[in-house]
């Protein structure tokens, strides 16, 4: 079935797509040790344009699905992170299709594929597409299918809409700033945004993943990875406003050149989480401070 099918291919599209879903994964220091080829902007998405399979039924996938089987696998986790993972880069894919648009059927558009395909997974991604596209008419045409679903979704997906920013801080390690970012949603989900500046030999966004722990017990593995390796952690823990961790993150991110990006390895996040990491950024106040421009804070 062309609908059907089309999701399918959406994430055979990005062979990485899914390498990063994981809540389990616990790095083993701060992100720089961890060694983005997606800018930071992306146009905004094409013309709706009506999908052939909308007129006829849609084929409901199989669990082992190329697209639908991860998601299914991410939707039942028990974390409340490997959702948001595993879709962030179908947002990516929907806003700017590349060589995807080229290879689809004529008249079929690849958003009303996701709406024709009315089952679980399909509708949480809806709920991330409302929230997290930057493409107004793609989360307007999300919202508006929305309520014809009658799937339960967790309160971590339909909760985004109500995300607030707890505490933010940096640990600084010499060479950058990790920057942490606590994730308050609704039914007491907690999480917590990491993201990684190198500062040498400029400024630049090096790496990026989040966790499902409270931003307490993210510095408490931080300060017990140091402390393994002979480290002090005391002192190089700074607590910002968050419009100065939200400016300090965007200088980052704009700071990236392409020969300096980091190339994604198995269990990545990033840059599959740019999307969610542009979301959480477009929740934190917004002022003109942040870093100084110099190798210090």
């Amino acid at each position: 079935m062309a609908s059907a099918g089309l999701v399918a291919r959406t994430v055979s599209a990005s062979a990485s797509i899914n390498r990063g879903r994981c809540d389990g994964i616990w790095w083993n220091g701060p992100l720089s040790t961890r060694r983005t080829r997606r800018g930071n902007h992306r146009p905004r998405g094409r013309p709706a344009r009506p999908s052939v399979a909308a007129r006829r039924p849609a084929e409901i996938p199989s669990a082992q699905d190329a697209l639908i089987g991860p998601l299914r696998e991410a939707l039942r986790a028990p974390g409340p992170t490997q959702f948001w993972v595993a879709s962030s880069p179908i947002i990516a894919i929907l806003e700017e299709p590349g060589d995807l648009e080229e290879a689809l059927p004529e008249g079929v558009d690849l958003l009303q594929s996701f709406i024709d395909v009315n089952i679980a997974e399909t509708t949480a991604v809806l709920h991330m597409v409302a929230a997290l596209s930057h493409d107004e008419q793609l989360r307007d045409r999300a919202r508006g299918a929305l309520p014809a679903r009658r799937q339960p979704v967790p309160a971590l997906i339909t909760g985004l809409k109500g995300l607030q920013i707890g505490a933010t801080e940096v640990f600084r390690d010499g060479v950058g700033d990790n920057h942490m970012v606590e994730l308050l949603l609704p039914g007491r989900v907690r999480a917590t945004l990491l993201a990684y500046a190198r500062r040498r030999p400029y400024l630049h966004f090096w790496d990026a993943l989040v966790v499902g722990k409270e931003l307490g017990q993210v510095r408490e593995r931080f300060a017990r990875t140091l402390d393994a390796k002979g480290l002090d952690m005391e002192g190089a823990v700074v607590e910002l406003d968050p419009a100065q961790s939200r400016t300090a993150i965007n200088d980052a991110l704009a700071g990236a050149a392409e020969k300096d990006v980091k190339q994604p390895e198995p269990g990545d996040q990033w840059p599959m989480l740019q999307p969610f990491v542009e979301f959480i950024l477009s929740r934190m106040p917004d002022r003109e401070t942040g870093y100084d421009g110099s190798t210090d804070m």
